[in-house]
C-alpha cells in the first residue's frame, strides 16, 4: 500500500529533472506522515467512541475539558523551545558542532521542565479564581498539572529533537499511535474487570498514557541521537537562544489568536448556534491545507540545514518540490469541497443557513494558504522569524477588525471573510518577505532544471 501510494505521488514529477533527494525525501515522508495520520485518526476515533460509551457523557465530557486546557497550557511552558531544536539541530550538524547540538537539547528541555513548574502553580491560581473551577470538578489540580505539563512538554521538546534529525515518523509515531492504543486497552480492560469506567480512572489512565509515550520517544531519541552525544559536553549560547525562542514563542500565540478569535468574536455577537455551524464549515475547509501542515513537518529541518550551508539553489528547488506536491493534494479536495459542498453539510444532518457560502470562502483562503507553500517555516527556519511575527501580528490585526465589522451583520459569512482574508493577508506577507529578504522565488507552477 505504501509503495502503490509513494508510485502514485513520485510520477506526478517525473518529468522535472530536480535532484532526486527531494522527490525520496518527501514523497517518503509525506507518505508515511498520511498513513500514520490515517491511523491516528482511526485511534483517536475509536478512542473516543469506548471512553464515550463506558465512562458516559458526563465524565467523558469532563476529562476532555480538562485535558484540552492541560494541552493548551503546553504552548506556555515551551516559550519557543520546540522551534528552537528544530531550527539549531540542523545549523550545528552542518558545522559539525555536537557539543551545540547538545546543548540547545539540553537548554530546551531544562526551559519546558522549569515552564511547566512554573504554569502549575500559575495556572493553579487561575484555575481557583475563575469559573474554569466548576468545570474540572473536585479534582486535585495542582497535582494533575504538576505531574502531567513537565512529562508533556519534555515530550515535545523530545520530539522536536527527532524531528530536528529527519526522523520525522518517528519523532510522531509514540504520541499518535501507541498513546491512543494504549488508552483503549488500558480502559477496556479495566471495564471488563471492574465493570466501570470513572472520572478518576480516566485521569490515571490519560496520566499513564503520557508517561508511556515520553519512554518510547525517550528510546527512539537515544537510539538516533542521544547515542551520538554521549560522550560530547555540551556548549552553550543563552542568551541567542532565549531571543530565539522568545520570537518563536510569540509566533505560536499569535497563531493560536488567529486560529481561535473568529469563533470567539462569533460566539460573542452571533450565539452558540452560529459557532457550531462555523466550526464545522471551519474544520472542513481546513483540510484542504492538511498536507502542508506535514509538508511543514517534514521540511523544517531540512530547510535549516540548506541555509546554514549556503546552498541556496537546493533551497528553491525543496520549497518549489514542496509547493507542487502540496498543490496537488490540496487542489482536489478544494474542487470537492465547493462542488459538493451542499452534500457534505447535509451529511451532518442540519441545514446550514449561509454554510455553504461560508465554506466557499473559507476554502478560498486555504486555497491562497496553499499557494504561497511554506513561507512561515521558511522565514522561521531560515533566522528571519521577526518577519513571520510581523505578518502574523498584520493579519491578527485584519482579523479582528474585520470581525468586528462584518459578524454583527453578516453573521458567519462575515466570519468567514474576515478569517479568509486575513489568512491571505499574513502569507502574502510573507511571501513578500521571503522574495525580498532571502531573494528566493517559488511556486508550484513553476518548471524549471537543475
Amino acid at each position: 500500500m505504501k509503495i502503490f501510494f509513494e508510485k502514485i505521488i513520485a510520477a506526478f514529477f517525473r518529468y522535472i529533472s530536480i535532484e532526486k533527494y527531494f522527490s525520496a525525501y518527501l514523497v517518503r515522508n509525506l507518505v508515511q506522515m498520511l498513513l500514520l495520520q490515517c491511523l491516528s485518526l482511526l485511534l483517536a476515533f475509536l478512542s473516543n467512541y469506548v471512553l464515550l460509551k463506558l465512562a458516559g457523557v458526563s465524565d467523558y465530557g469532563q476529562y476532555v475539558y480538562i485535558f484540552n486546557f492541560i494541552y493548551l497550557l503546553v504552548n506556555f511552558c515551551l516559550i519557543g523551545t520546540d522551534t528552537l531544536v528544530i531550527r539549531n539541530l540542523p545549523v550545528y550538524e552542518i558545522s559539525k558542532d555536537r557539543k551545540r547540538q547538545k546543548g540547545v537539547i539540553f537548554f530546551s528541555i531544562a526551559a519546558a521542565f522549569f515552564g511547566s513548574i512554573i504554569m502549575s502553580f500559575v495556572s493553579e491560581i487561575f484555575v481557583r479564581f475563575t469559573p474554569i473551577a466548576k468545570n474540572i470538578g473536585s479534582i486535585y489540580w495542582f497535582l494533575l498539572v504538576v505531574i502531567s505539563l513537565p512529562m508533556l512538554s519534555v515530550t515535545v521538546i523530545i520530539q522536536s529533537a527527532l524531528q530536528g534529525e529527519r526522523k520525522i515518523t518517528l519523532s510522531q509515531f509514540a504520541e499518535k499511535i501507541i498513546k491512543p492504543g494504549f488508552i483503549i486497552i488500558a480502559v477496556l480492560l479495566l471495564f471488563f474487570f471492574e465493570k466501570e469506567i470513572s472520572f478518576s480512572k480516566l485521569v490515571t489512565i490519560n496520566l499513564l498514557a503520557i508517561g508511556v509515550t515520553l519512554s518510547i520517544t525517550f528510546i527512539f531519541y537515544q537510539q538516533h541521537v542521544g547515542a551520538r552525544l554521549k560522550n560530547v559536553r555540551p556548549a552553550f549560547e543563552i542568551g541567542n537562544w532565549k531571543h530565539s525562542a522568545a520570537a518563536f514563542f510569540l509566533i505560536g500565540i499569535l497563531y493560536i489568536i488567529n486560529s481561535r478569535i473568529d469563533i470567539v468574536l462569533l460566539g460573542v455577537f452571533k450565539g452558540n448556534r452560529d459557532v457550531g455551524v462555523y466550526n464545522i464549515v471551519l474544520k472542513i475547509s481546513e483540510t484542504i491545507g492538511f498536507v502542508l501542515a506535514i509538508v511543514n513537518l517534514i521540511i523544517s529541518p531540512v530547510i535549516a540545514k540548506l541555509y546554514a550551508a549556503g546552498n541556496m539553489l537546493q533551497l528553491r528547488q525543496l520549497m518549489t518540490r514542496s509547493a507542487q506536491i502540496v498543490l496537488i493534494c490540496g487542489f482536489p479536495l478544494f474542487v470537492l469541497i465547493v462542488i459538493f459542498r451542499k452534500y457534505i453539510l447535509s451529511f451532518f444532518g442540519v441545514n446550514f443557513s449561509g454554510g455553504d457560502d461560508a465554506m466557499i470562502i473559507l476554502a478560498g483562503g486555504q486555497m491562497i494558504n496553499i499557494l504561497c507553500g511554506s513561507v512561515g517555516t521558511l522565514l522561521i527556519m531560515t533566522g528571519y522569524q521577526k518577519f513571520s511575527l510581523f505578518s502574523l501580528a498584520v493579519g491578527m490585526v485584519f482579523n479582528i477588525m474585520l470581525n468586528v465589522l462584518l459578524t454583527p451583520r453578516w453573521g458567519l459569512i462575515g466570519t468567514a471573510i474576515a478569517t479568509a482574508s486575513s489568512l491571505a493577508i499574513w502569507n502574502l506577507l510573507m511571501f513578500l518577505f521571503v522574495r525580498r529578504k532571502l531573494k528566493l522565488f517559488f511556486h508550484p507552477f513553476k518548471l524549471f532544471r537543475a
